[in-house]
This record gives structure tokens, sequence and C-alpha cells, in this order.
């Protein structure tokens, strides 16, 4: 939840998500969200299930990052590394966490905390299809948390991380 906002994790990472479907689905991409309201409850190894059924050419977990340091901020993408399970899919989501990363950044002006290689997430380790986290920002950030909720700052979030799909896709 939001340190100044109180808004909850979960509705803030749906509304750019709702926001980032469009963009994709307007670029002609097919788009199988996992979820379009609040109401969800899927384990995350199911969440990777879904997107390996659906043969995804790459799965974009939207979410947003806290901290006990209320000074930490900026968007970071997590991606699939360092185990048996994650190598076959770690090349491409190596190079799409680095895409959407960048993009991202570039057009919310966010701080860029980098990529982070992960061997520890269940939604990464069931994963047959190359997949990522974006970490849009830190909701225990005062100044952050102000913003996320804003439909301006929501539409870069989104146009970004739709760029930087799109580059992967090669279109």
């Amino acid at each position: 939840t939001g340190v100044f906002t109180h808004i909850p994790e979960f509705k803030q990472a749906l509304a750019i998500s709702l926001k980032l479907r469009d963009r994709l689905q307007a670029a002609g991409v097919k788009v199988v969200m996992i979820r379009t309201t609040d109401d969800v409850n899927i384990a995350n190894s199911r969440r990777a299930t879904i997107g390996n059924e659906a043969h995804a050419a790459l799965t974009i977990r939207v979410h947003c990052d806290s901290s006990a340091d209320q000074g930490v901020k900026g968007t970071s993408t997590p991606y699939p590394s360092g185990n048996a399970w994650c190598t076959p899919i770690e090349p491409a989501s190596k190079r799409a966490a680095q895409l959407v990363q960048t993009a991202t950044t570039k057009v919310a002006g966010s701080a860029d905390r980098g990529l982070h290689p992960r061997s520890d997430m269940t939604g990464f380790n069931w994963s047959k299809v190359p997949t990522i986290i974006v970490e849009c920002g830190f909701m225990s950030n005062p100044a952050e948390d102000n913003i996320l909720p804003t439909p301006a700052y929501q539409d870069k979030l989104a146009a970004g991380m739709s760029a930087g799909v799109l580059a992967f896709l090669g279109r």
C-alpha cells in the first residue's frame, strides 16, 4: 500500500497493465491478460502456466516496489536467471528486460535501477516462455507514490513498456 496515497499495489499494477494492454492491442499485438479486475487470486505458478499455454512471445508482469528506505526510487526489471529451470528462457528474457527497462525509464523519466536476475521466483521458474517483471516505482517513496496513480504517469509507463515490448517483438 502506498505510503502517501494508501492505494494498494494490486490496484496500481492493474491500472498500468490495462493501459499497456490497450497500447499493445492498438499496435496489433494479441494480448492475454491474467486479470482485468481486482477480485482475482491466482498462484504465480498458474500465471506462468497461462503464459505457457498461450505460447506467449513474452509474459510481462507489472508491479510496484517498496523499500524500508523511503528515499529509494526508480524503475527496475527482474528477469529469470541462475537455475536450470530458467536457462532455456534466460537469454530472451534478459533481452526483453533490457529493451523494456530502457524504453520505460526513457519515456517515463524514472530513475533507472537496472535489470535484476532472479532465480527464486515461482512465476519465472514455472515459465517456458520469456518473462519479465517491471517494477514501475516505489510506493514507499512519497514522491513516486504520489505520481504512480496519475493517468498521465501511468500513460508514460505504459508507453515505455509498449515501446520495449514492440522492439522485442521486432515491430
